[in-house]
């Protein structure tokens, strides 16, 4: 009989363990609600603020890191889709998913320096260290130039093809 009642023992304790391990969790850091919808986010590291692409609104959520609030909302193109930081922390590149435009914004004042026109879809954006701007768009790859405001689409040569009788990957 004592081996019977340490194996309830032992069963309820694993049964109450199990049940206040899942059901008192907590999450980790702090939700914020937005209007909207969010579809990409950059942090800026100079400034401790979190840029957010809000689809929705068609605009861009400054938030304070540190003051734990929205600080400024930026207008952009229709529906925000990604976003991109400069190396030197000054420019935003916001890819304008409904309108096919990219927008840029100036980080000191928040202020939009220009919407440029894709002609494509823009689907993603990134920054290279020399601060050019490359853009995944629906027709391939685009480059755009902050320095003399031009946009060149950028030719995709094929992978080579793999000679008969290898697998292909």
């Amino acid at each position: 009989m004592n081996r019977t009642f340490a194996g309830v023992v032992a069963f309820v304790c694993s049964a109450l363990l199990l049940y206040t391990g899942t059901g008192f969790a907590a999450n980790i850091g702090t939700v914020y609600p937005f209007v909207g919808q969010i579809s990409d986010l950059v942090y800026d590291d100079l400034r401790d603020q979190v840029y957010l692409a809000n689809f929705a609104e068609n605009r861009v959520e400054v938030f304070s890191v540190g003051g734990r609030q929205v600080v400024g909302r930026v207008p952009t193109g229709q529906q925000p889709s990604s976003l991109a930081i400069s190396p030197d922390r000054q420019a935003l590149y916001v890819a304008n998913f409904a309108s096919f435009t990219l927008t840029v914004i100036y980080l000191n004042t928040l202020e939009v320096m220009g919407e440029f026109p894709l002609g494509v879809r823009p689907d993603a954006i990134a920054v290279g260290n020399d601060g050019l701007v490359v853009i995944l768009g629906s027709v391939g790859l685009m480059r755009f130039d902050p320095a003399t405001r031009q946009i060149t689409r950028l030719a995709i040569s094929p992978p080579p093809v793999p000679p008969a009788g290898l697998p292909t990957t």
